[in-house]
């Protein structure tokens, strides 16, 4: 059976992608930053509108967006047409939320997630819709590219940090008045990378080099002011190579609520949550990770 996949939002295409490398085929409506995901992991792809995809196929697999209409559009005209659809859940936050727009709300006729903890949230979330639990495709197609990347990486002293950055949730982080830029959407990251620069040391680590890696729905240069921030070590914002190949090349990974947090953790890595004091908890249930807030309290109380 024909498969249409639609995704706009970088979660669901990263997870989508996956999917589609494993089970081969199918006609890919991507839009903003799933396009250059599914460019970037699938070479053959064959990209078509929504209309496309919803005529061509006999069911849709879609992704899910925080702000766009683009997968709910799908699955609108999916319905018109009496043709399946499936939205598979990325993260583990805002469920219902990503099928609401101006009050609206536009379901699938199937849900899939990839673990047991998204499972239990989706069944709390939307209780009218059947959830299924499934192999998320991710895992292990992150772990294989983790293992090839790893291969080529030099012995490392412990020092080379990668930051991963995210946009700012709705109600999120208050942007910090460091910089005036106007360039990109609103991000979290800002007092969360200024708190991080400010207290790297107290890790404990050698700090070799610092990689900002933008979220792949920001423009890299809302990140730009980092890379003179601090005289007394190098920060680079780049998004040159894949998200496996960095992580393999970090020895420390920071980041706020990332599903790359998760990966990073998968592949055996250290992992920091940097969200500044008195902006919350990492939003990533089940998972032990370290808070640079902690350690620079405990350091403070020490001296």
């Amino acid at each position: 059976m024909a498969v249409g996949v639609v995704c706009h939002d970088a979660g669901g295409a990263e997870i989508l992608s996956s999917w589609v490398s494993s089970v081969g085929g199918g006609l890919v409506a991507a839009s903003g930053p799933a396009l250059q995901i599914f460019q970037r992991k699938i070479r053959d792809c064959r990209f078509v509108s929504i209309n496309k995809a919803v005529a061509e196929s006999d069911w849709l697999i879609c992704g899910s967006s925080q702000d766009s209409n683009f997968e709910l559009e799908a699955i609108k005209k999916a319905r018109l047409v009496g043709k399946k659809t499936v939205t598979f859940l990325d993260h583990w936050v805002n469920y219902k939320e990503r099928f609401i727009r101006t009050g609206d709300l536009v379901l699938p006729d199937e849900i899939w997630v990839g673990d047991k903890i998204a499972e239990k949230l989706a069944l709390e979330a939307l209780p009218n819709v059947p959830i299924v639990l499934v192999t998320n495709p991710l895992y292990a197609h992150f772990l294989e590219e983790y293992e090839a990347a790893h291969m080529g990486q030099q012995e490392s002293s412990g020092g080379r940090f990668l930051y991963i950055g995210e946009p700012a949730p709705k109600g999120g982080l208050r942007r910090s008045s460091l910089v005036n830029f106007d360039v990109g959407r609103s991000s979290a990251s800002f007092d969360a990378v200024k708190f991080f620069l400010d207290n790297v040391k107290l890790l404990k680590a050698r700090i070799d080099s610092i990689i900002v890696r933008p979220h792949p729905s920001e423009n890299a240069e809302i990140y730009r002011w980092a890379e003179t921030y601090r005289s007394e070590y190098s920060v680079v914002v780049s998004v040159k190579n894949s998200l496996a190949e960095q992580i393999a090349g970090a020895d420390i990974v920071v980041g706020l609520h990332s599903m790359a947090m998760v990966l990073a953790k998968m592949a055996g890595k250290r992992v920091i949550c940097a969200i500044p004091p008195g902006h919350g908890v990492c939003q990533l249930p089940g998972m032990d990770f370290e808070y640079l807030r902690t350690i620079k309290l405990a350091s403070e109380n020490d001296s």
